[in-house]
């Protein structure tokens, strides 16, 4: 997986210039109209993304000032669920470019040295897995907005070449399950994918012998965040051994 936190934060930038950039010419209706993240508008996804910019930002203050983040999540949220759908557009392309400029402003002994903590892990992170959060969950919503006008939408390049080798660590945030192989040629990896009791994806000798599933790795990371749907890109792929019906249970999406 790659380590350099700079690239992180370089595919950052380029999906927050994306996105600024298709939002940018949305009227109130594209605003209002059901984006491709269960009974969200793309307002709506919006407003999350510039909610967990704000958080984001917060968390990395804290760090490099050497204190706890305190942030009152509760009250971050309500203010932004608060606001209105074109509110919400134009504060979301400050909040997430504030994001970004915070990371690039970050010197290489502070990209080296800060280890941020997250309420939901159990130790202190680098910056690349910090910024390899943000990628993951801005890339995927760029996507649920993307995807709506577009149904032939799929995720960013640059964006799915780092994604992919994250997918053995989110797999068990959200997975459920029956043991399957998982295969994506481009980038190629091969891993094993183990649903049982505990949840595992893990790299896997060529040889290996189970059922096996050829699928783009972006699409690889839009199955696992339940994103793989029926009608839309590389979701005819033809498993051996396994139907995407079972994985699609597997990953039923957050």
């Amino acid at each position: 997986m790659e380590t350099d936190p700079r690239r992180w934060i370089a595919a950052l930038r380029a999906s927050h210039d994306r996105l600024v950039t298709q939002v940018a010419g949305f009227d109130d209706g594209a605003l209002g109209h059901p984006s491709m993240c269960s009974d969200w508008s793309v307002a709506q996804v919006l407003s999350h993304l510039g909610s967990g910019a704000e958080i984001g930002r917060a968390t990395l203050a804290a760090t490099v000032e050497g204190r706890d983040a305190t942030t009152d999540l509760e009250a971050v949220w309500g203010r932004w669920n608060a606001m209105a759908p074109r509110e919400m557009a134009t504060q979301f392309a400050i909040a997430d470019r504030q994001l970004v400029e915070t990371y690039e402003s970050l010197d290489d002994t502070q990209l080296a040295e800060l280890r941020p903590s997250l309420p939901f892990l159990p130790e202190p992170i680098d910056v690349a897995t910090l910024a390899g959060f943000r990628l993951s969950e801005h890339a995927l919503h760029s996507w649920d907005v993307a995807a709506a006008f577009d149904h032939e939408a799929e995720l960013a390049p640059d964006a799915a070449a780092l994604l992919v080798d994250r997918q053995p660590a989110l797999v068990a945030l959200v997975g459920r399950f029956l043991p399957r192989e998982t295969r994506p040629p481009d980038p190629a990896r091969r891993f094993v994918l183990e649903l049982g009791d505990s949840v595992a994806l893990q790299p896997v000798d060529p040889e290996f012998g189970r059922a096996q599933l050829e699928i783009p790795a972006e699409a690889l990371v839009r199955l696992t965040a339940g994103r793989l749907r029926l009608g839309w890109p590389s979701a005819d792929v033809a498993p051996d051994g396994t139907t995407l019906d079972v994985l699609r249970t597997a990953f039923p999406g957050y």
